[in-house]
C-alpha cells in the first residue's frame, strides 16, 4: 500500500493527498459529510487539521481514513463521474 507523503485540505472540503511513490489524489468528501461518520467534518477548523501518520489521514482520537479506503473513495468517485481515475498505486 502507498504511503502517504503529505496532505493539504483544500475548499470544498476536498483533500490533496501526495503519496511517496509521487502519485497524487484529490479526495472529494463533500458528499461524505452527509453520513454519520464523517459529518463532524462540516465543521471546517476540524477538516483543516487534518494530519497523517503515512498510512491514514487523521482528524482527531475518532475519525480517520486509511489509505486504503482512500483509494476506494477516489476510484468510486471517478466511476460515478464515468470516467477511469488515476489511484495512488497508478492503475
Amino acid at each position: 500500500m502507498p504511503t502517504i507523503l503529505s496532505i493539504r485540505p483544500l475548499d470544498g472540503y476536498m483533500m490533496e493527498i501526495n503519496f511517496l511513490n509521487g502519485n497524487t489524489v484529490i479526495l472529494n468528501l463533500q458528499n461524505k459529510l452527509r453520513t454519520i461518520r464523517f459529518a463532524p467534518l462540516k465543521d471546517k477548523n476540524l477538516f483543516d487539521s487534518a494530519v497523517t501518520d503515512g498510512e491514514s489521514v487523521i482528524w482527531n482520537s475518532l475519525l480517520e481514513i486509511s489509505t486504503t479506503e482512500i483509494l476506494q473513495l477516489v476510484q468510486d468517485d471517478g466511476v460515478r463521474r464515468g470516467r477511469k481515475e488515476k489511484t495512488a498505486d497508478g492503475t
